[in-house]
């Protein structure tokens, strides 16, 4: 019942498709990153031993066990965030408070817990990690798992033709597996842009300068030091030049990246939708669903929509955090911390949309008939190869003579075959048996070969 007082969908009507995300970005993820970075700081700085003594490795563990939090854990530092009025500072609080129950070892570097630190040291790689995980643990494997599913469709499909349409309108054939091939190639190129884009954090204060660091002990390298820290505590990519904030450019890369594989996948849907609309695809039965509360025939392809309607709310989120995040007034404003926390709602609907799109890929079959019909309803098709032959033996003016016989008008086979058979004495036999043999089926240039050499080539 709670589910259905939720005012988004995606923790409501949707949840039972997204709600992995959460583990990523939610409150309670968020607070737990937090609790785990201020945690490694005690940890490298035990492992340094800068302002205290190696501890022992029974502390270490009593302090990766704060780390470890429950929901009592949470509901706890939720109630110190009332009286603090701030998030990070509670965080911060909540450790101390446990450090003081554990009442061994860890007391006495109590005052250490966020030391040197400001929020955003420990908000930048915080979010970093969620996004870093979200995007390596569900997002990309998703999308994997539609690109396989197109690999599979390519090569099913390899040799089924199907009338191309340009503008709307016939043109050459092609085959639904070189179709599928071509979402493939772009996904492969998007997810390789993706996968490629480097995670930045940044530890080194309010404004960026180290100040706290320096006046702490500027006998330490902190610039190397906390290089060490941010890549090999948290395999991210150290950012020395910032100011309070790290730069969301990585974000605004990162979105920009999953807009484009959206917008890909936008594009398949709508033309899944449209060979289902065309008859050319058919949509398998699924028992007991119903597909109109009026028309009992009806089986839609909701699947698709579905996915086209959630690509479109994740993109648009996309582009807001791309014009948004790439601006931070002087040394840093809050304007970007909403913003931030919303980062979830767009990898949810994308997750979502993912979903939608691979159940439906599995529920659709080529109507070869209806295919077959519709390329053999349109021979003006052959116009293209009849005329590029017609050239190769100079014939003169084919291209025009070939519009004007075709365009605008109702070609069938033996209309066409009739036309080619007046041009025998200016091609050779050969040539001349090669059009008679050539169908719109089979006029389909190398559309077998690509969809079979889609993961082959670079």
């Amino acid at each position: 019942m709670e589910n259905l007082k939720n005012i988004s969908p995606i923790d409501g009507r949707y949840k039972k498709s997204c709600k992995e995300i959460s583990e990523y970005f939610s409150e309670y993820a968020l607070i737990k990153y937090r609790i785990y970075v201020e945690i490694q700081w005690l940890i490298f700085l035990s492992e340094k031993e800068f302002f205290y003594k190696k501890l022992s490795v029974k502390a270490i563990d009593e302090l990766q066990k704060i780390a470890d939090i429950n929901d009592e854990d949470v509901l706890r530092l939720k109630k110190i965030e009332e009286e603090t009025n701030h998030d990070v500072k509670a965080v911060e609080y909540f450790i101390k408070e446990k450090i003081n129950q554990n009442n061994g070892e860890l007391v006495n570097i109590k005052e250490y817990v966020h030391y040197l630190c400001t929020s955003e040291d420990i908000n930048n790689i915080a979010y970093a990690i969620c996004i870093k995980s979200c995007l390596n643990n569900i997002i990309i494997p998703h999308i994997e798992k539609i690109m396989n599913r197109l690999k599979e469709l390519a090569s099913e499909y390899s040799q089924v033709s199907i009338l191309s349409r340009t503008h709307g309108q016939p043109a050459s054939a092609t085959t639904f597996g070189k179709e599928m091939a071509n979402y493939f190639d772009r996904l492969k190129r998007h997810i390789s842009t993706l996968k490629n884009i480097k995670i930045y954090g940044k530890f080194n204060g309010a404004v960026g300068n180290f100040n706290a660091h320096k006046i702490a002990n500027s006998n330490i390298d902190w610039v190397n030091n906390i290089k060490y820290f941010v890549e090999k505590y948290f395999d991210i990519n150290y950012s020395l030049y910032c100011t309070q904030i790290q730069d969301h450019d990585y974000i605004c890369e990162i979105s920009d990246a999953l807009g484009r594989i959206n917008s890909t996948l936008l594009d398949l849907s709508i033309d899944i939708w449209l060979y289902i609309s065309n008859n050319l695809l058919k949509l398998k039965h699924v028992k007991n669903e119903i597909g109109s509360s009026t028309m009992p025939h009806k089986i839609n392809p909701i699947d698709f929509e579905n996915a086209e309607g959630n690509l479109h709310l994740a993109n648009a989120l996309f582009k807001a955090f791309s014009a948004k995040l790439s601006i931070s007034r002087l040394q840093r404003d809050l304007s970007d911390s909403t913003v931030l926390r919303n980062i979830g709602s767009s990898y949810a609907y994308s997750l979502i949309a993912y979903k939608s799109i691979l159940r439906g890929l599995t529920k659709i079959d080529i109507n070869e008939q209806a295919a077959s019909q519709e390329l053999n309803n349109n021979w003006s098709t052959l116009a293209e190869p009849v005329q590029i032959v017609l050239k190769n033996f100079n014939f003169p003016n084919a291209y025009e003579e070939l519009k004007n016989f075709t365009r605008g008008k109702t070609i069938d086979k033996e209309l066409m075959q009739e036309y080619i058979k007046t041009k025998s004495e200016f091609i050779p036999p050969n040539a001349m048996n090669q059009l008679l043999e050539l169908t719109p089926n089979t006029y389909i240039g190398y559309a077998d070969y690509l969809a079979n050499n889609v993961d082959k080539t670079e």
